[in-house]
Formats: C-alpha cells, sequence, structure tokens
C-alpha cells in the first residue's frame, strides 16, 4: 500500500513542477532548460549529501552503476528531453496526453525484463487510468486558443517526440527498480543518475551554445541572464524541487518495494490532476468528457490497489 501512495504522490509534484516548466522551457529551449533543471537539483542533493556525510560512491554501486546511467540516459536525457521538446511544440496539455502511454508502455516493459505477474485486476486497472488520462485531456473546444497551448506543423514531430519521452520514462523507472534491487540506496541512485545527465547537458548545451549562434554572430550564454530572466528563474526552481527533487525521491523509494510496471502508472496520472490546475490558468472549465475521464482514472487506481 505505501508504494502505490509514494507514485501518486510522485505524480502530483511532477504536475504541479509541469504548470511551471513551459514558459521557461519555451523562453530559453527545452535543451538549455533541462541543463539548468537538472544541474540545479544534483547541486542541491550534492549539497545534502555534504551535509548528512552520507557516502558518494557506496561499493554496491560498482555493480550497480550499468542500471544507474542506463536510466538517467533513459529517463531523463531521452525522457525529459523529448518531453519538453513536445511541451515547447505543442503546450502540456497535448504533451501530457502523449506522455500517458508511458503507462502501457511500463506494463509490456516490466513483464519483459521483470517477467512480472499482474491479477486481472491490476491489468484492468492499468487499462483502464489509460484511457481515463487520454479522456480527460483530449477534450477540448474548437475556438479555444491560450499561450500555453502553440499549434505546431507537421504534427508527427510532436508526436515523435512525445511517445519517445514515454518510452524513455518507461524504461528508465524499470532501470532505476534494476539498480535498487542490487542493492544501491534509493537516494544515491537518484543523486548519480542526476549527475550522469547533468554532465551530459552541459557538454551538449555548451557545444550548441558554440556552435550555434545567434542571427547577429554573438555567442547564446550558458546561463541566460538572471536580471532578464527572473520569473523563468523562478519557475526553473520550482520545477527542479518539486519534479526532479520531489517527485523523482519518491518514485524511487516507492521502486524499492513496489511493482514497477505499477509504480510508472501510478506516478504518470498528472493529466488528471493537473485538470482543475489548468482550469485556474486557461480560465476554461474541461469539459464533461473530462471530468469523466478523471472518474475512470479513478476507479483504475482503485482497481490498482485492491489488485
Amino acid at each position: 500500500m505505501l508504494y502505490q501512495i509514494l507514485a501518486l504522490l510522485a505524480s502530483f509534484a511532477w504536475s504541479l513542477g509541469a504548470l511551471f516548466s513551459f514558459q521557461p522551457a519555451f523562453l530559453w529551449g527545452s535543451l538549455r532548460f533541462n541543463f539548468l533543471r537538472i544541474l540545479f537539483t544534483a547541486l542541491a542533493m550534492i549539497l545534502g549529501y555534504l551535509l548528512f556525510q552520507k557516502e558518494f560512491w557506496p561499493e554496491v554501486m560498482n555493480s550497480a552503476w550499468f542500471w544507474v546511467a542506463a536510466s538517467s540516459f533513459s529517463g531523463l536525457i531521452l525522457g525529459d528531453g523529448c518531453l519538453f521538446i513536445t511541451m515547447r511544440l505543442i503546450g502540456p496539455r497535448r504533451t501530457t496526453l502523449l506522455f500517458s502511454t508511458n503507462s502501457p508502455l511500463a506494463l509490456v516493459c516490466s513483464i519483459f525484463i521483470f517477467n512480472t505477474q499482474y491479477t486481472f485486476f491490476q491489468i484492468f486497472g492499468i487499462l483502464l487510468s489509460f484511457l481515463g488520462v487520454i479522456l480527460a485531456v483530449v477534450p477540448r473546444r474548437a475556438a479555444f486558443v491560450h499561450h500555453i497551448e502553440p499549434q505546431y506543423d507537421p504534427i508527427f514531430l510532436p508526436i515523435g517526440s512525445g511517445f519517445l519521452a514515454a518510452l524513455g520514462q518507461a524504461l528508465g523507472v524499470m532501470s532505476m527498480r534494476k539498480a535498487i534491487m542490487l542493492g544501491a540506496d534509493s537516494l544515491t541512485v537518484n543523486m548519480w543518475r542526476l549527475v550522469v545527465a547533468g554532465v551530459f547537458f552541459f557538454f551538449l548545451v555548451w557545444a550548441a551554445s558554440y556552435f550555434f549562434r545567434k542571427e547577429e554572430g554573438k555567442q547564446k550564454l550558458l546561463f541566460p541572464p538572471f536580471q532578464k530572466n527572473k520569473k523563468a528563474y523562478f519557475y526553473l526552481i520550482f520545477n527542479a524541487i518539486l519534479g526532479l527533487g520531489i517527485g523523482s525521491t519518491l518514485v524511487s523509494f516507492a521502486l524499492i518495494e513496489g511493482n514497477p510496471g505499477l509504480v510508472a502508472t501510478l506516478s504518470s496520472l498528472s493529466p488528471v490532476l493537473v485538470l482543475p490546475m489548468l482550469w485556474v490558468i486557461t480560465k476554461q472549465a474541461p469539459k464533461p468528457l473530462a471530468w469523466f475521464g478523471a472518474f475512470l482514472t479513478m476507479v483504475g487506481i482503485g482497481c490498482i490497489f485492491l489488485g
């Protein structure tokens, strides 16, 4: 029961964090935004290790390092990288629709990787939650226009990046579970996967800022000027704390005892949780079909808990 609650809390943290991600991702680009949020969170976790004098590289990491690196590359570099590319192209609502395919992907991955056995109620709950997420996100008035829901053509680009984000997230959860099964501490796994992703994005952003210059010939800055980007930095910090800090840590704790497929499903319900938040921001109430989708998702969660 505990791991299901932790996974749901992680989903809630990611829902809040997602609302703070659109503006800085759109302003700075998904690559630089992802680098800065990972850098901030990694430095904060390293500082925590220094304060509590935890061992940076426990002996068990010698056998778990491959899965930690795999979790970093699949979940943070591929998954989060494609997620914010998609969000910048088509906004958070439709991005979460594409990202919800993470749930059935995680189900399939856990069966093949861990040979996981599911009860009928659990499979039914996963599929019902997935259907509920789709119904919760799809409905929107044809005339609806808002700055956080840009239009992009050709549409196959954000569809492809959204699917890669979901696949990367599912594989990231599976790899993290593998590392934890080998005896690695969940906090240590989370810290090192952030460090690996932070180093990768640093060199990637540095190379991009060096080779791709502005029209006036000036090199793009690695760190945007603070005075001109105070609000964006504020959003960045909130997204990093809620998403990578609290959300990912809760998932890593849930994976200690939890079924990775169910953890991935319960932690990917942010589209339903974000409904009332988007209502406040856009001043547009979700349609009845969206609320029905939210109801189906809650029923699906109940089946997962009972299963």
